[in-house]
């Protein structure tokens, strides 16, 4: 049974799946198995280096997301050479740095980020959260639109 994540009260860890268009479209209480993982990112998995005391948004509310503690962050371990696209929250959450041309090599295609959760974790706003993954670029905002509505364990609400 699915149950409904308060990301006022929860406490631990989630697995959020961000497709290639930057979208959170699903949070998981559990830890996905290979063939899940594999599935989500389209290939073989690959963990990306995430460097020391990384964070990264998950959706709270209307507006507003939670900085959280990002565990690890795994790609398609051939994204590159399937010329997925760049995936502007994933490489944020690996390597701290805004998204842009001259961004180390970017994490591309959808990814999962693995996040620690904590009732304290920073509260930060929309446009917080569009400067500092994009550095000021487009965002598409479907990441923040999905995020209004209530998460359930596995699938958007």
């Amino acid at each position: 049974m699915k149950k409904k994540i308060d990301f006022e009260e929860y406490e631990g860890d989630l697995w959020v799946i961000v497709n290639e268009e930057g979208l959170a479209t699903q949070v998981l209480t559990e830890e996905p198995s290979l063939a899940e993982k594999q599935g989500f990112v389209g290939g073989l998995i690959e963990y990306a280096p995430v460097v020391k005391g990384a964070t990264a948004p998950i959706p709270k509310s209307a507006g507003q997301a939670k900085m959280s503690e990002v565990i690890s962050v795994i790609v398609d371990e051939e994204g590159l050479l399937k010329n997925k696209t760049p995936n502007t929250i994933a490489t944020y959450a690996a390597f701290q740095e805004p998204f842009s041309d001259e961004t180390r090599q970017p994490l591309v295609g959808s990814a999962i980020l693995h996040l620690n959760v904590k009732k304290d974790d920073a509260i930060i706003s929309f446009e917080e959260m569009l400067q500092l993954v994009s550095g000021n670029r487009d965002v598409r905002e479907g990441f923040w639109l999905h995020g209004i509505h209530h998460y359930t364990d596995g699938v958007m609400a």
